[in-house]
């Protein structure tokens, strides 16, 4: 069982704010903005530190 949470933990790693292509630099924090939101109709909203080096469930990795 450990060893497949260790493999859980380091995919969700390299899905991080930083790798994703809705990721925008810009807004009123160097993290930016995240656009997957307005990709589906809704407002941008802008990344939190505690989000940034986790990443999402809507992660795409830039191409």
């Amino acid at each position: 069982m450990k060893k497949q949470e260790t493999e859980k933990d380091t995919e969700q790693s390299d899905q991080i704010c930083w790798d994703c292509k809705y990721q925008q630099i810009g807004g009123n924090t160097f993290l930016g903005i995240c656009m997957w939101f307005s990709h589906h109709g809704k407002a941008d909203k802008e990344i939190p530190p505690s989000q940034v080096d986790i990443g999402c469930k809507y992660f795409s990795r830039k191409k």
